[in-house]
C-alpha cells in the first residue's frame, strides 16, 4: 500500500512484491497531499494494480483477499476444462503479444492467473477467459505481470566477486590484441545485472590500463523493461546494493529527480534490445552469457532446449553464468562447472554426433559438406514411362473387397513399340491363368491370396466384418488427415498474420529510422558548426595549443602551434616525443605531461624558441563533460613584450642599487609596515649590521630594539599620514655599539597605490657632534629641524 508522501521510497519493495505474486495498491495522486511517492514509485512504473482513493481500499483489499486466500481450491472443474481453459489464455497472449507462454512453469502461470482473477473476482478460469476476451487491456496487464522481474545491482555479491576475479580477466586474457568481447545478459529487465557486469568489465580495463574493445548485450522481453533500463535511472536506494565509491565514479545523483543516473562511460559499453529467448534468432561468438533468474519461470522441457542453444552461442571456453537456483540438468557433455556454488559454468567442445540445438521451428547446425543423390536422367525417365502400361485389378470371389489383396504390378510394351517385350510381375502376386486382356489394352487379373507362411497354403480371404472394419478405420484416417490438413491452414492464416504485423511494425521501424535519420544529420550539422567556432575561436585567438590523448599521441593542434613544434597534418596519431620542437634548452615536455597525468596539478615554464620569441607554457588535465581524464592540453602564450619589460625593470633595478651603494650616506627603504626592505652598503658598515639581520625585519626591532627611538616612530607616522617630506631633522641616542650619536634624517615618502600605503626612503648623515643645549631635547625626544 503506497499512500501519499515524498520521494520514490517503495520501487524496489513494490517489485518484489509483484515477483511474488502479491498485490500494489497505490493511492490516486488527485486524492494525496504529497503525490511523489505513489506516483513515482508505483504508477510510473507500471508496479500498481490498483490505484484508488483511501476510501476506496478497505473494501477493495478484504475482497482480493477473500477471493485469493479465504476459499479452497474448486474441486469441481474438472482438469480437462481447466487445461482448455489455460491453452485459451495462453492462444489469446499470443495472439496480442507474439509471445508463447504455454511452456512457461505451470505452477508460475497458474498462479499469477489466480492473482488476476482474485483482482478482478472471477471465480473461475472459464469466465476468466471471455473477461479476457472482452477486455484487450487486461491480456496486456496479465503479460506485464508474468514478466515482473526482481533484480538489483550486483545481486548476489559473492557470485559477481567470482565474476570478478576469476572469470572477466580469463575473458581478456585469452582475447588477442583488438579482438572484441562480447558478452549477452538474457532477461535484463531494468537494466541492474547488465550495468552491474559493465562495471566490473569496465574496471578491469581500468586496472589494464588498455582500451579494448567491449560489447555487452542486454535483451528481454518487455519492453517496458528495456526503455527503462536504456534510460539508465535508478532509485536512490541503490545505495544498499551499490558501493559508495562505485557510486561516486559510475553514477551522478539528480537531486530534482531523486535518482541516479549511469555515467556515460558505463551506458556506451551496452546495447538494449527487446528479444524472445523462445522465439527470436540467438547471437553468437559470445564470450560470456549471463542468465539468472531466467529458467526458473521456464519447464523443464524448455530448459533442456535453452542449454544447447547457450553451448551453441558461446565461443570455445565461454563462460555461462546462472542463478543460484538454477542449473544446466544433464548438459554435462556441453559445460564443465567453474563454480560450482554459484553456477558458473564453461563450454566443452561439441562432441561428435550431438544433435544441434533447435528452438521454436528453427534448427541450429554448422555448416556440413552437402550429400548429393544420384537421380535418374531425363533419359531414363522417359524409357520407363515409355514401357508401364495401366492395370486394372479385379479382385476374385474369395478375395472379398479387402485391398489388402491387390498388389499386381504389371508391365508390358506400349503399342506400336519396334522394341522387344518385357513383362515383369511382383513377386508378391502374379497373375491368374484365367487373366485375360480386353480390346482397350488394359489387363484383368485376378491375385491369387497370398500363401500362409506356416502352412505353405492360401489362406482364406477375410470375412466381410473385417473389410467393414478397415474401411472405417481408413475413414478416420482421413478425418485426421484433414482436420490436420485445416489446423495447418489456420496456422499458416496465423503466420500470414504475423507476417503482415511484422511488416507494419518494420514500416513503422522505416519511420523511426528515418526520424533518427534526420535527428542525427542535425546533430551532425550542430556538432560541424560546433567544430568550425571552435576552429575559428583558436585560430582568433593566436594562442598555440596542443592536444594529447592519455598515450601521449597528438589528437589535434591549431596553426599557430607548428612555428613552436614542427608539426604537419599527418602527425596527428603519433608520440608527442618523435617531433622535434623549436625550443631552446626545453627537452622535458613528455616528462611534464606524465607529471600532469598522475598528479592532476598544471605545469607553467616560460620557454625560448629558436626566434628569440619567449612563450608562456602551460600544461594542463584534459577533462570530459562527466570529469573524466583523456589526456592533456598544452597552451603557449607570446610573452616577449612582457619578457623585456621584465629585463628592463631588473636592469633599471641593478642600476639604481648600484647608484645607491655608491652613496656614502646610510639609506634604508620601509614599506608601509616599516618593514626594512631595501638597504645600502653605507648603512651596513656604519651601524655595524648585516643584511640577515636587517631586511625582512621590522625596523624597531632591529639590534634588541636599540632603533625604537620614540622620536623617530613619531617622524616616521606624520610621513605616513601627510605624506609630506623632511630634510635635516636631527635625532640623539645612544646605539650599542657606536655610542651617543646625533643623526640627521631625510626622509621621503616614495609614491604608492591607492589602496596601500606608500614605501619611505631615510639617509642618515652622523653628524658625530654633541647637541647644542639650546637646540638638543631631553634624550631620546625628538628634535626640532635646523631651519625652525
Amino acid at each position: 500500500m503506497v499512500l501519499s508522501g515524498t520521494g520514490s521510497d517503495g520501487t524496489l519493495g513494490a517489485r518484489a512484491i509483484k515477483g511474488a505474486g502479491g498485490l500494489v495498491v497505490a493511492q490516486s495522486p488527485d486524492t494525496a497531499a504529497y503525490d511523489g511517492m505513489p506516483r513515482s514509485s508505483s504508477i510510473a512504473t507500471g508496479l500498481a494494480d490498483l490505484v484508488l482513493s483511501p476510501a476506496e481500499m478497505p473494501e477493495r483489499l478484504m475482497t482480493y483477499l477473500a477471493r485469493a486466500f479465504g476459499q479452497p481450491p474448486d474441486k469441481k472443474n474438472p482438469v480437462a476444462k481447466t487445461e482448455d481453459a489455460l491453452t485459451n489464455i495462453c492462444l489469446l497472449l499470443r495472439d496480442a503479444t507474439r509471445h508463447d507462454f504455454s511452456q512457461y512453469k505451470h505452477s508460475t502461470l497458474v498462479r499469477r492467473i489466480e492473482r488476476r482473477m482474485a483482482l478482478h473476482q472471477i471465480e473461475q478460469q472459464v469466465d476468466y477467459v471471455r473477461h479476457l476476451q472482452r477486455e484487450p487491456e487486461e491480456i496486456l496487464a496479465l503479460f506485464h505481470d508474468l514478466l515482473i522481474g526482481v533484480t538489483n545491482f550486483f545481486r548476489d555479491p559473492e557470485a559477481f566477486a567470482v565474476l570478478e576475479t576469476e572469470v572477466i580477466p580469463k575473458l581478456f586474457a585469452r582475447k588477442l590484441q583488438h579482438r572484441t568481447v562480447r558478452i549477452w545478459v538474457c532477461g535484463c529487465s531494468s537494466g541492474e545485472e547488465a550495468y552491474s557486469i559493465a562495471i566490473l568489465v569496465h574496471e578491469h580495463l581500468e586496472a589494464l590500463n588498455q582500451n579494448l574493445p567491449v560489447q555487452i548485450f542486454a535483451t528481454d522481453l518487455d519492453a517496458r523493461a528495456i526503455a527503462q533500463a536504456r534510460a539508465g535511472t535508478f532509485p536512490i536506494n541503490i545505495t544498499t546494493h551499490v558501493s559508495p565509491e562505485r557510486l561516486q565514479r559510475f553514477f551522478t545523483l539528480d537531486t530534482e529527480a531523486r535518482v541516479y543516473r549511469i555515467q556515460k562511460v558505463i551506458r556506451d559499453l551496452l546495447v538494449f534490445s527487446e528479444q524472445d529467448l523462445i522465439r527470436d534468432p540467438t547471437f553468437s561468438r559470445i564470450d560470456l552469457i549471463s542468465c539468472r533468474n531466467l529458467l526458473i519461470y521456464l519447464d523443464g522441457n524448455l530448459q533442456r532446449r535453452i542449454i544447447p542453444l547457450f553451448h551453441y552461442a558461446l565461443n570455445p571456453n565461454g563462460v555461462l553464468f546462472l542463478g543460484s537456483s538454477e542449473t544446466i540438468d544433464d548438459a554435462l557433455m556441453m559445460f564443465t562447472a567453474v563454480d560450482r556454488k554459484w553456477k558458473i559454468f564453461s563450454r566443452l567442445d561439441p562432441i561428435s554426433g550431438m544433435s544441434a540445438p533447435t528452438i521454436g521451428e528453427l534448427t541450429l547446425r554448422r555448416p556440413v559438406k552437402p550429400v548429393t543423390e544420384k537421380l535418374p536422367s531425363s533419359a531414363q525417365r522417359t524409357r520407363v514411362n515409355h514401357f508401364i502400361r495401366p492395370v486394372k485389378f479385379v479382385p476374385s470371389s474369395r478375395a472379398g473387397d479387402d485391398p489388402a489383396y491387390y498388389h499386381l504390378s504389371f508391365f508390358e510394351p506400349a503399342p506400336n513399340t519396334n522394341g522387344p517385350t518385357t513383362q515383369q510381375t511382383t513377386p508378391a502376386a502374379s497373375t491368374d491363368a484365367g487373366a485375360k486382356t480386353p480390346s482397350d489394352g488394359r489387363t484383368d487379373a485376378t491375385p491369387k491370396p497370398k500363401p500362409s507362411a506356416e502352412t505353405g497354403r492360401a489362406e482364406s480371404p477375410p470375412a466381410p466384418a473385417q473389410a467393414d472394419h478397415r474401411i472405417a478405420e481408413l475413414e478416420q484416417e482421413l478425418r485426421a488427415n484433414e482436420e490436420y490438413l485445416q489446423a495447418t491452414l489456420e496456422e499458416m492464416e496465423t503466420s500470414n498474420e504475423e507476417l503482415n504485423s511484422t511488416n507494419e511494425e518494420m514500416q513503422s521501424v522505416n519511420e523511426e529510422l528515418a526520424t533518427v535519420n534526420v535527428e542525427l544529420q542535425t546533430k551532425v550539422a550542430d556538432l560541424s558548426r560546433a567544430n568550425d567556432d571552435m576552429n575559428n575561436l583558436l585560430a582568433g585567438t593566436g594562442v598555440a595549443t596542443l592536444f594529447v590523448d592519455d598515450r601521449r599521441c597528438i589528437s589535434r593542434f591549431t596553426p599557430a602551434m607548428t612555428k613552436i613544434i614542427k608539426l604537419i597534418p599527418g602527425d596527428t596519431g603519433r608520440p608527442v616525443g618523435d617531433i622535434v620542437s623549436n625550443l631552446i634548452g626545453y627537452s622535458t615536455l613528455e616528462e611534464d605531461i606524465d607529471s600532469v597525468l598522475q598528479t592532476l596539478v598544471p605545469i607553467e615554464k616560460s620557454v625560448q624558441a629558436l626566434d628569440n620569441t619567449w612563450y608562456l607554457m602551460r600544461i594542463g588535465p584534459y577533462r570530459t563533460l562527466t570529469n573524466v581524464i583523456e589526456g592533456a592540453v598544452m597552451t603557449f602564450v607570446d610573452i616577449t613584450s612582457r619578457k623585456r619589460m621584465e629585463d628592463d625593470l631588473h636592469n633599471a633595478r641593478t642600476f639604481a642599487e648600484g647608484i645607491v651603494d655608491a652613496v656614502r650616506e646610510p639609506l634604508i627603504i620601509l614599506d608601509g609596515e616599516t618593514v626594512l626592505i631595501s638597504a645600502n652598503r653605507a648603512f651596513y658598515r656604519h651601524f655595524q649590521l648585516t643584511e640577515s639581520e636587517t631586511l625582512g625585519h621590522p625596523l624597531f626591532e632591529l639590534g634588541n630594539g636599540q632603533w625604537d627611538i620614540p622620536a623617530l616612530r613619531e617622524l616616521i607616522e606624520k610621513i605616513q599620514a601627510s605624506g609630506a617630506s623632511l630634510d635635516d631633522y636631527r635625532i640623539a641616542h645612544d646605539f650599542p655599539r657606536l655610542g651617543h650619536r646625533v643623526m640627521q634624517i631625510n626622509a621621503r615618502r616614495l609614491s604608492a597605490m591607492s589602496d596601500q600605503k606608500g614605501h619611505i626612503l631615510l639617509a642618515f648623515e652622523d653628524m658625530n657632534a654633541p647637541v647644542e643645549p639650546d637646540t638638543a631635547p631631553p634624550t631620546g625626544g625628538p628634535l626640532e629641524p635646523n631651519n625652525k
